[in-house]
């Protein structure tokens, strides 16, 4: 079975290194390249096949949502997974949109790191139950205080019992 290339996009080294160990430890992943910014990576995807990127969304010169905008506009062959501490959920909606195939939040545990490469490798989308918990609670919050307000894209029309019923979910 061939490894999974995956590249690491952060401007922070020690989370790089720190992803980097346990890539480098994993025999189903290949780490091919690490770069501090969106520009530096994208570079390297020119130059080297990469399969998976775990990119940051706060970082100078080019910050995730932009570096995940032209791997998209210019059809690159790698799937970006957002791995942030950016938890609001108009940053999720807004990378997502932009054609990010996952979005962890940092305080992940490696498990999910890996389970997020494997899933969206496999063509999944991939959202932390602490990212789609954000979700949720946020559609339920402006579909109490205005369900009338689209103007994140959330609006969903949910009876008084439905949005009962997705609040006992999430506890």
């Amino acid at each position: 079975m061939e490894k999974i290339r995956v590249m690491i996009v952060d401007d922070h080294q020690v989370v790089r290194d720190g992803l980097k160990r346990y890539i480098s430890n994993d025999e189903q992943l290949e780490l091919v390249n690490e770069a501090e910014n969106g520009n530096q990576a994208l570079e390297f995807l020119q130059e080297t096949p990469t399969d998976i990127t775990l990119c940051d969304l706060n970082m100078p010169e080019m910050d995730g949502l932009e570096f995940t905008e032209q791997v998209v506009k210019n059809n690159m062959s790698t799937k970006v997974i957002i791995l942030t501490m950016m938890d609001e959920p108009q940053y999720i909606k807004q990378l997502m949109g932009s054609g990010a195939e996952g979005y962890l939040f940092k305080n992940s545990g490696i498990d999910e790191v890996k389970k997020a490469i494997f899933n969206v490798h496999k063509g999944e989308t991939y959202l932390s139950k602490e990212v789609t918990e954000k979700l949720t609670q946020y559609v339920i919050k402006r579909n109490k205080s205005n369900p009338k307000n689209s103007k994140f894209g959330f609006h969903v029309e949910l009876s008084e019992r439905e949005l009962e019923v997705l609040e006992l979910i999430i506890k």
